[in-house]
Protein backbone atom coordinates (compact mmCIF):
# COMPACT_ATOMS: atom_id res chain seq x y z
CA UNK A 1 0.00 0.00 0.00
CA UNK A 2 2.90 2.76 0.21
CA UNK A 3 1.99 3.50 -3.34
CA UNK A 4 -1.41 5.25 -2.06
CA UNK A 5 0.85 7.74 -1.01
CA UNK A 6 3.45 8.39 -3.46
CA UNK A 7 3.58 11.79 -5.44
CA UNK A 8 3.51 12.02 -9.29
CA UNK A 9 6.08 10.39 -11.42
CA UNK A 10 8.02 13.55 -12.47
CA UNK A 11 7.95 13.37 -16.00
CA UNK A 12 3.97 13.74 -15.06
CA UNK A 13 2.59 17.76 -14.48
CA UNK A 14 -0.96 19.05 -14.24
CA UNK A 15 -1.85 20.72 -16.39
CA UNK A 16 -2.37 24.82 -15.89
CA UNK A 17 -5.64 25.42 -15.09
CA UNK A 18 -5.28 28.82 -14.16
CA UNK A 19 -8.52 29.79 -16.61
CA UNK A 20 -10.60 27.12 -14.86
CA UNK A 21 -10.86 25.16 -17.22
CA UNK A 22 -9.35 21.21 -17.87
CA UNK A 23 -8.82 19.87 -20.80
CA UNK A 24 -10.04 16.13 -22.49
CA UNK A 25 -7.77 14.35 -20.97
CA UNK A 26 -5.56 14.93 -17.92
CA UNK A 27 -4.19 11.75 -17.77
CA UNK A 28 -2.07 10.12 -20.38
CA UNK A 29 -4.07 7.23 -22.61
CA UNK A 30 -3.36 3.84 -23.87
CA UNK A 31 -5.64 3.24 -27.23
CA UNK A 32 -6.44 0.20 -25.97
CA UNK A 33 -8.94 -1.47 -24.09
CA UNK A 34 -9.17 -3.98 -21.65
CA UNK A 35 -10.52 -7.21 -21.28
CA UNK A 36 -10.98 -8.07 -17.97
CA UNK A 37 -11.72 -12.11 -17.82
CA UNK A 38 -13.58 -13.61 -14.83
CA UNK A 39 -13.30 -17.71 -14.98
CA UNK A 40 -16.17 -19.39 -14.29
CA UNK A 41 -17.20 -22.83 -13.12
CA UNK A 42 -16.50 -25.23 -16.15
CA UNK A 43 -12.71 -23.67 -16.56
CA UNK A 44 -12.00 -24.38 -12.64
CA UNK A 45 -13.42 -28.26 -12.81
CA UNK A 46 -11.12 -28.29 -15.47
CA UNK A 47 -8.01 -27.05 -13.45
CA UNK A 48 -8.93 -29.21 -10.71
CA UNK A 49 -9.32 -31.97 -13.15
CA UNK A 50 -5.92 -31.57 -15.11
CA UNK A 51 -3.75 -29.84 -12.18
CA UNK A 52 -5.75 -30.67 -8.35
CA UNK A 53 -3.21 -28.40 -6.47
CA UNK A 54 -3.13 -25.21 -8.74
CA UNK A 55 -6.93 -25.63 -8.87
CA UNK A 56 -6.99 -25.71 -4.92
CA UNK A 57 -5.02 -22.61 -5.31
CA UNK A 58 -7.05 -20.69 -7.75
CA UNK A 59 -10.39 -21.39 -5.81
CA UNK A 60 -8.58 -20.32 -2.81
CA UNK A 61 -7.66 -17.01 -4.54
CA UNK A 62 -10.67 -15.29 -6.08
CA UNK A 63 -8.19 -12.47 -7.59
CA UNK A 64 -6.39 -14.85 -9.47
CA UNK A 65 -9.68 -16.14 -11.31
CA UNK A 66 -9.99 -12.89 -12.92
CA UNK A 67 -7.31 -11.40 -15.80
CA UNK A 68 -6.78 -8.65 -17.67
CA UNK A 69 -5.78 -8.67 -21.50
CA UNK A 70 -5.38 -5.33 -23.68
CA UNK A 71 -7.01 -5.56 -26.67
CA UNK A 72 -7.54 -3.31 -29.60
CA UNK A 73 -9.62 -0.42 -28.80
CA UNK A 74 -13.37 -0.76 -27.98
CA UNK A 75 -16.30 1.15 -26.49
CA UNK A 76 -18.45 -1.76 -25.86
CA UNK A 77 -18.74 -5.55 -25.32
CA UNK A 78 -20.44 -6.07 -28.47
CA UNK A 79 -17.86 -4.52 -30.89
CA UNK A 80 -15.09 -6.46 -29.65
CA UNK A 81 -16.46 -9.73 -29.96
CA UNK A 82 -15.64 -10.10 -33.93
CA UNK A 83 -11.77 -9.87 -32.67
CA UNK A 84 -12.77 -12.02 -29.62
CA UNK A 85 -14.28 -14.51 -31.77
CA UNK A 86 -11.21 -14.47 -33.86
CA UNK A 87 -8.16 -14.87 -30.90
CA UNK A 88 -10.51 -16.91 -28.45
CA UNK A 89 -8.47 -20.19 -29.13
CA UNK A 90 -5.21 -17.89 -28.66
CA UNK A 91 -6.62 -17.17 -25.42
CA UNK A 92 -7.59 -20.34 -24.54
CA UNK A 93 -4.54 -22.15 -24.82
CA UNK A 94 -2.60 -18.78 -22.63
CA UNK A 95 -5.10 -19.80 -19.77
CA UNK A 96 -4.55 -23.60 -20.51
CA UNK A 97 -0.86 -23.71 -20.80
CA UNK A 98 -1.19 -22.42 -17.16
CA UNK A 99 -1.89 -25.74 -15.83
CA UNK A 100 -0.31 -28.26 -18.32
CA UNK A 101 2.14 -28.01 -20.75
CA UNK A 102 0.52 -31.05 -21.97
CA UNK A 103 -1.73 -30.70 -25.17
CA UNK A 104 -3.44 -33.84 -24.79
CA UNK A 105 -4.82 -32.43 -21.38
CA UNK A 106 -6.66 -29.60 -23.12
CA UNK A 107 -10.00 -29.98 -24.29
CA UNK A 108 -10.09 -30.61 -28.07
CA UNK A 109 -13.10 -27.83 -28.33
CA UNK A 110 -11.53 -24.44 -28.01
CA UNK A 111 -13.70 -22.49 -29.82
CA UNK A 112 -16.02 -19.58 -29.20
CA UNK A 113 -18.56 -21.80 -26.25
CA UNK A 114 -15.82 -23.20 -25.03
CA UNK A 115 -14.15 -19.61 -24.34
CA UNK A 116 -17.65 -18.09 -23.53
CA UNK A 117 -18.24 -21.59 -20.73
CA UNK A 118 -15.30 -20.72 -19.15
CA UNK A 119 -15.48 -17.15 -18.70
CA UNK A 120 -17.04 -13.88 -18.07
CA UNK A 121 -15.87 -10.76 -19.53
CA UNK A 122 -16.31 -7.25 -19.38
CA UNK A 123 -15.02 -4.83 -21.39
CA UNK A 124 -12.83 -1.10 -19.41
CA UNK A 125 -12.79 1.00 -22.89
CA UNK A 126 -10.68 3.75 -21.23
CA UNK A 127 -7.24 2.87 -20.31
CA UNK A 128 -4.51 5.46 -18.65
CA UNK A 129 -1.23 5.51 -17.88
CA UNK A 130 0.79 6.39 -15.24
CA UNK A 131 3.93 4.54 -15.35
CA UNK A 132 7.05 6.42 -16.00
CA UNK A 133 8.56 3.68 -18.08
CA UNK A 134 7.37 2.70 -21.09
CA UNK A 135 5.64 -0.23 -22.03
CA UNK A 136 7.34 -3.60 -23.11
CA UNK A 137 5.77 -6.59 -24.20
CA UNK A 138 7.27 -9.79 -22.41
CA UNK A 139 8.29 -12.02 -25.14
CA UNK A 140 6.39 -15.61 -25.54
CA UNK A 141 8.75 -18.51 -24.30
Amino acid sequence: MRYLNRKPEPWFQLPDLSDGVAPDRILPGVYRSVLVLRAQEPYLAWVDQVAPEDGARLRANPAWQRHAILIPSSTTLAEAEPWLREWCHLILAEYMSWCTPLVRQWPEDRSWSTFTAWFDCDLISGVRDLGSDPLRAIEAD
